[in-house]
């Protein structure tokens, strides 16, 4: 009896950096390399160390074009060619440069399964909102992270399009639930991409607002710069919290585990968020989680149940927010309840490899 072929699938994608999209598809590249076919084309630079722990027989996997991104356009005929000469069934593409890339080899090549993904609920700039509507126009499915990226597609995409949510959780929730120390100094942990979208010159401020009602507390923040390093060190200064709030750098993923049961808490006032996977770490990891209900946050936390919601919508919504994180923080029999919520809110939960490759499989099965 023959041994079916698998199926060759092309992932494109802008880099393998820190960040939650790229993490996501490192958790899952085994299991791709052994369902299928893969080849992945990176636009843009692959981090060497995030690649350590995978043999040689899956590195080879990655095609690399470390250019700059206005280079884009002079180096599409050559990834083109190379997805070509390789003659995937299946195409993901992840993000508004991989997308662009992807719609042309769709629209050159109709017989291939074009799977876009998408990681926000909103466009970021017009290049982002130009070329990831014109993908969804050419895509057979829709991949996003979560129900808030769900209905930007809905409201952009074809209606006959489908589109489904891929569970972003890399790591399963620890076996036990996670046991923290609730008392003074109070240690608070922020963990993400040093960009505008998430807020954290005003972080840094209700971190200020709180010490000067005499809260002890110390503020780190883990994560990559995305040009607001800056305006966050400003802030820092301008507060005179520089004694109290850290930036610590890049995390390295093989530790972020480790890291995120160091604290009790975490705080994010992002205004935008897809799946936000640093809060779903945070609570996977029991810590009571202050955030701003964006994105998927208000799909799986319950403000006051397993986080706490904090609204700046207002000059008066934002001081009853601060009032409630003060309350909170003073009151370790709510915290443990919260923490207690927070790590059941991802039990049983599937993980981002599980999710999508049964997506995958279940629509081109059905093609």
């Amino acid at each position: 009896m023959a041994i079916r072929a698998k199926q060759k699938l092309a992932y494109i994608l802008h880099e393998v950096a820190i960040g939650g999209a790229e993490l996501a598809f490192l958790s899952a590249l085994p299991n791709l390399h052994h369902q299928f076919d893969l080849q992945v084309y990176v636009l843009g630079k692959v981090d060497p160390g995030l690649l350590e722990p995978y043999p040689p027989e899956i590195k080879r996997r990655i095609i690399s074009y470390p250019y700059p991104s206005w280079m884009g356009l002079l180096i599409m005929p050559l990834v083109l060619r190379r997805i070509h000469q390789f003659r995937p069934d299946i195409v993901i593409s992840s993000l508004w440069r991989s997308a662009m890339l992807a719609s042309i080899y769709k629209k050159r090549q109709t017989r291939v399964q074009y799977f876009l993904f998408l990681h926000s609920s909103v466009y970021f700039h017009k290049p982002d909102r130009y070329f990831l509507k014109r993908a969804m126009k050419r895509a057979d499915v829709i991949l996003a992270d979560s129900a808030a990226s769900k209905k930007l597609a809905l409201r952009d995409a074809p209606a006959q399009t489908p589109v489904e949510i891929v569970s972003m959780l890399i790591n399963p929730s620890p076996a036990t639930p996670p046991v923290h120390a609730f008392t003074p100094p109070y240690r608070i942990l922020f963990a993400g991409r040093l960009h505008k979208v998430k807020n954290i010159p005003l972080a840094i401020s209700a971190i200020a607002w709180l010490r000067k009602q005499g809260m002890d507390i110390v503020f780190d923040i883990y994560g990559r710069d995305n040009g607001e390093i800056h305006t966050i060190r400003e802030r820092i200064q301008q507060e005179q919290m520089e004694a109290h709030i850290q930036l610590k750098g890049e995390i390295n993923p093989n530790l972020k585990e480790t890291l995120q049961q160091q604290y009790p808490f975490y705080l994010q006032l992002s205004h935008d968020e897809g799946m936000a996977m640093s809060v779903a770490e945070a609570m996977q990891a029991g810590a009571v989680c202050f955030v701003s209900p964006v994105g998927e946050i208000p799909a799986y936390a319950e403000d006051h149940v397993s986080a706490i919601f904090m609204k700046p919508d207002t000059p008066e919504s934002w001081q009853q927010s601060l009032n409630t994180m003060m309350a909170t923080l003073r009151n370790p029999e709510t915290c443990r309840k919260v923490s207690q919520e927070a790590y059941r809110a991802f039990l049983e939960k599937p993980l981002y490899h599980e999710s999508l490759i049964n997506h995958l499989i279940h629509h081109t099965k059905s093609s």
